[in-house]
């Protein structure tokens, strides 16, 4: 044990780390060029999925709305009660609602990061 402690086993040739960048150079020129695919960010990952739950409540309610009060689609009662109380909450609506509910869809990162930073 004595002797490893005054000799260093692991030597590196003369020169070696003189030619050392240009060798890995070299060596990453001559690799295939891996196919890069964007990374998502979780902002962009959350906007996903909430526009897949949206796109699925518009088709549940759309499946709700057309089934009438016993399942058939040709007795219109209940749903064309449905659709108007949708179409009065639709008209209520302001265009200041409409443009802040289109903002808060439309987000992505940037944005958040911006309005983060003006309200702290």
């Amino acid at each position: 044990m004595k002797d490893f402690k005054r000799h260093n086993p692991f030597i590196t040739p003369a020169g070696y780390f003189d030619q050392f960048a240009v060798s890995i150079m070299q060596q990453v020129a001559q690799m295939p060029m891996a196919a890069v695919r964007p990374a998502r960010s979780m902002v962009r990952r959350i906007q996903m999925w909430v526009s897949y739950a949206g796109i699925a409540a518009v088709v549940a309610l759309v499946f709700i709305v057309g089934q009438g009060e016993n399942g058939d689609l040709t007795s219109g009662t209940s749903g064309t009660a449905s659709i108007s109380i949708l179409d009065n909450a639709l008209a209520e609506a302001t265009e200041k609602d409409l443009d802040a509910a289109y903002d808060y869809l439309t987000s992505n990162e940037s944005t958040i990061y911006d309005y983060a930073t003006e309200n702290p």
